[in-house]
C-alpha cells in the first residue's frame, strides 16, 4: 500500500512518537525505576510497562509541554514500580501457601462482634498514624512487611546501603510506635 500523499509520505518517514520518547527520556524512566529495584530485567519491565501505558495516552502527551512531560513520565514510571512491586508481593503471599495445605484447612471461625469493632479502631488508629508517618518511613515498612521485599531490594528502592536498612527500619518502626502511643492516648 502506498501513500497517498505528501504528508502520509512524511509521516511515514519520522520516527513514532512514543519512540523518540524513549529515547529522549530513557535514562530518566530507568533511573526512576531503578529507585524501586535493584534489578535490570525488572527495571525493563517497570519501564516497557509504563511506556505501554503512555501508548494510551499518546494523543494527551503530544500537547503537553517538554517539564510537564518529563514530570509526567516520572510519575508514570514510579507509579507503574510501586504497582509492580505490590503486585510481586501479592505472588509473593500466594506462593507460599502450598495446595495441600489449603485442602487440610479448616475455615476460620467468623469473629464476634466485639472483636470486629476492636478490629476496626486499629484500623482506624493505624491509618491514621501512617498519614503522619514520613514518605519514606512509609516506603520503608510498606515494602518490608507489606511488599515482604529483602533488604537489598528496600536498599536499592531507597538509594542507600543494605547495612544502612536495619537501622532505618528500626527507626521508622519505633516513629510509628511514637505515633501510635500518641494516638493512644489521644483515645484515652
Amino acid at each position: 500500500m502506498e501513500p497517498r500523499n505528501a504528508a502520509e509520505t512524511e509521516q511515514a518517514r519520522e520516527p513514532a512518537f512514543l519512540e523518540l520518547v524513549y529515547l529522549q527520556y530513557k535514562r530518566l524512566m530507568f533511573s526512576v525505576a531503578g529507585r524501586y529495584t535493584g534489578s535490570l530485567d525488572d527495571q525493563a519491565d517497570i519501564v516497557g510497562e509504563a511506556l505501554v501505558k503512555m501508548a494510551e495516552q499518546e494523543a494527551r502527551l503530544r500537547a503537553v509541554d517538554e517539564r510537564a512531560l518529563t514530570t509526567y513520565i516520572a510519575a508514570m514510571v514510579r507509579n507503574t514500580a510501586i504497582n509492580f512491586l505490590r503486585h510481586r508481593g501479592v505472588i509473593r503471599q500466594h506462593e507460599q501457601v502450598s495446595w495441600e495445605e489449603m485442602q487440610g484447612a479448616e475455615p476460620s471461625p467468623a469473629p464476634s462482634p466485639e472483636e470486629t469493632i476492636l478490629q476496626a479502631e486499629r484500623r482506624d488508629l493505624v491509618r491514621q498514624v501512617w498519614l503522619r508517618l514520613s514518605p519514606s518511613d512509609r516506603l520503608l515498612l510498606e515494602g518490608k512487611y507489606i511488599l515482604d521485599l529483602t533488604d537489598r531490594e528496600l536498599a536499592a528502592t531507597l538509594g542507600c546501603g543494605t547495612t544502612s536498612i536495619r537501622m532505618k527500619l528500626t527507626r521508622a518502626r519505633r516513629r510509628a510506635l511514637r505515633e501510635m502511643q500518641k494516638e493512644g492516648d489521644c483515645n484515652a
